[in-house]
């Protein structure tokens, strides 16, 4: 078997944005939220990498924490329990930077997708949570544990201090991977005319205890 992959947590300063961004374009390239906000791939694939590589790990740096493999090939970014994300913290990050970027068309229907996942988000999630911002393994590199390495320190973390894990996710498909890691679906909520999102919330859990004689 081979060893798990080898992640670290980032900052600022030591953040590839290129790389990451590349890696980043290729795993959500048929994303239902990507291909949402941006309809033309040449621009989908433009437009990737500065969000995920440039936009939302600023989030996580901001108020939270990013991990990432030593090859750039994925990420993970989290915001820890009292931070939010929200005008404020998006401002902070450069998000003012996406209607220059995109135009008012993107704008609008980034502002029907915000408004879809911030509906969610205040039903679902469980009182102070660690919120999984973003996931994410570029193709070539999915299948080899990253994804798994990639949550294990928060994870291992919110067991140790008692804290669930709040996410939303648009793909189907990413549903089962995330159940069969203790996640359960919370809430779900639907874009006007276009894909849906579920939330889904881990409650904290605690290794069995050995009942066995000493």
């Amino acid at each position: 078997m081979s060893p798990p992959p080898l992640v670290h947590r980032a900052t600022a300063s030591s953040y590839d944005a290129d790389r990451l961004g590349r890696a980043m374009s290729a795993a959500f390239a048929d994303d239902a939220g990507s291909v949402y906000l941006w309809p033309d791939p040449d621009e989908r694939r433009r437009a990737l990498r500065w969000y995920y590589g440039v936009l939302v790990p600023r989030l996580g740096f901001g108020g939270g924490r990013v991990y990432v493999d030593a090859q750039g090939r994925g990420q993970s970014v989290w915001i820890a329990p009292g931070h939010g994300v929200g005008l404020a913290s998006g401002a902070r990050a450069g998000a003012l930077g996406f209607l220059p970027r995109f135009g008012m068309a993107a704008m609008w229907r980034l502002k029907k997708l915000s408004d879809t996942i911030d509906a969610l988000r205040r039903e679902a999630p469980p009182p102070g949570h660690w919120y999984l911002l973003l996931l994410g393994v570029e193709p070539d590199a999915q299948g080899t544990g990253l994804g798994r390495a990639l949550l294990a320190p928060t994870v291992a973390e919110a067991d140790a201090t008692g804290r669930a894990i709040y996410l939303e996710t648009s793909t189907p498909s990413n549903l089962p991977y995330y159940q069969a890691r203790g996640f359960e679906i919370v809430g779900e909520r639907r874009v006007p005319g276009a894909h849906g999102y579920w939330g889904l919330a881990r409650a904290p859990q605690h290794p069995e205890p050995d009942t066995e004689a000493g």
